[in-house]
């Protein structure tokens, strides 16, 4: 697939806040990508530490960075970064995770091929803090299944999200975003009107926190159902109302359950053997480069 810098087919979000520890390896992991026709936005949101310095070490023009000195947090950076993209589509990242190395070729390929798709997502495996892999990620494949409970969230990853941008233009970010769950505000507003699916290939290790941070895990939740509640009574889905209570009431009861026996939300489960071979090499590969 060919480079045009002037006409980039995919462009990249990815808003940044005192991502030092883990950026270089995301923006390797996209600089190695198999498919070169794309453009990064890295929109920095008032970092202070040295993530400006490791974005401007990379010699690469497809790297934009853009910077006003403000903390705005992350809906109103993406929505910032649909308006500058400039490809076809638009690709979601975030600074701690890590692309495979065929990730965009692979979604490239399913959004030429599947025109109706509004957005597309993939599988991912999950990493802790030290880039062992612990899991994967719930795995729902079309659009009936994705939305057919759609109190239960929609399992679209949000880091792994390839979607047109006409789509994006159309339906931006929540300007007065809920906590931690812009992502599932924005799906359960559209999903009626939308085309999801997600691709079948483990294409992102999306990372996760090795400690249950309590407090934010209830304000995540409380947000995320106060978005439900105000969706499904405008609407008059009362039975659906009832059931995000309800599935709401045992979340926390589990969350509260794990932290005091010290679990990780995400503790290590099952993870097929060629996900986890396909990582290491992959982790290998980044961790040799200069």
């Amino acid at each position: 697939m060919s480079r045009d810098l002037s006409d980039p087919l995919v462009s990249i979000a990815m808003p940044i806040y005192n991502g030092e520890r883990y950026l270089k390896l995301a923006l390797d992991s996209l600089i190695r990508q198999s498919y070169k026709n794309w453009e990064l936005w890295l929109i920095d949101d008032g970092s202070t530490d040295r993530s400006l310095t490791i974005a401007q070490s990379f010699n690469d023009p497809r790297i934009r960075i853009v910077r006003d000195g403000n903390n705005e947090g992350l809906a109103r950076r993406l929505n910032q970064a649909i308006d500058l993209a400039r490809g076809e589509y638009l690709m979601r990242m975030d600074q701690d995770d890590v692309c495979h190395p065929q990730r965009i070729a692979v979604q490239v390929k399913f959004m030429l091929t599947q025109p109706s798709c509004d957005l597309s997502a993939t599988r991912a495996i999950t990493i802790d803090e030290n880039n062992t892999i612990i899991g994967e990620l719930p795995f729902v494949s079309t659009h009936q299944r994705l939305t057919q409970l759609p109190w239960r969230t929609f399992y679209m990853p949000h880091p792994t999200w390839m979607g047109k941008r006409s789509w994006f233009k159309q339906h931006y970010y929540a300007h007065a975003a809920p906590y931690c769950c812009e992502d599932q505000e924005l799906l359960l507003r559209t999903y009626a009107t939308s085309q999801f699916a997600t691709v079948d290939h483990v294409s992102l290790a999306y990372r996760i926190r090795s400690t249950i941070d309590l407090r934010k895990l209830f304000r995540t939740r409380n947000a995320l159902l106060n978005v439900q509640l105000n969706h499904f009574l405008r609407n008059g889905y009362i039975f659906s109302a009832l059931a995000a209570i309800a599935l709401y009431g045992l979340r926390v009861v589990q969350d509260v359950i794990r932290h005091s026996r010290h679990k990780s939300l995400h503790s290590r489960k099952h993870i097929h053997p060629e996900h986890e071979q396909a990582w290491q090499a992959i982790l290998k590969n980044l961790e040799n480069q200069p």
